[in-house]
């Protein structure tokens, strides 16, 4: 059974990219496990029909036919649609932050950044645009240092 999940353009084009071929539903990986959990609540919230135009595209889940009728996998409501995209923008996000720390020595984070934005062809605004995304990148280093330097003071109190 074929589902199709109402996604923005960006999250299609990072799941194409992560998963190259047709994806199964599964709850091995968490995009899987987002999809089950979501496909199996009986939400309705109404109000979230309102943010269902900025849906254009659709990313293909194929649905074991076990899973579909015994577990009744099949539904998707405009909360879960909404919740599904949140998700993924937050793991993308994430990725964003990552790539950035990796190439920092030797770029420039915005430069980094716009490139991170172009490879998915986001424009910028909304939850993804350079300020918000440097403000998540230097709230992820100050962490790391923090993270650092608790484990020189456990160390030290070792010795």
């Amino acid at each position: 059974m074929l589902l199709n999940i109402p996604v923005k353009p960006h999250v299609l084009k990072f799941l194409e990219e992560k998963y190259q071929q047709k994806y199964v539903l599964n709850e091995y990986d968490y995009v899987g496990t987002i999809i089950y959990t979501l496909i199996r609540r009986q939400s309705n919230w109404s109000h979230y029909s309102k943010f269902m135009s900025q849906y254009t595209q659709q990313f293909p889940v194929e649905v074991p036919e076990k899973l579909y009728f015994q577990e009744s996998c099949r539904h998707l409501t405009p909360f879960t649609i909404s919740k599904f995209n949140s998700i993924i923008e937050g793991i993308m996000r994430d990725q964003c932050i990552y790539h950035c720390y990796l190439v920092l020595e030797e770029k420039n984070l915005k430069n980094e950044i716009y490139k991170w934005l172009e490879l998915y062809d986001i424009e910028e605004g909304g939850s993804f645009n350079y300020r918000s995304l440097s403000k998540h990148f230097y709230r992820f280093m100050k962490q790391k240092k923090n993270q650092k330097t608790c484990l020189n003071n456990v160390s030290q109190k070792t010795l």
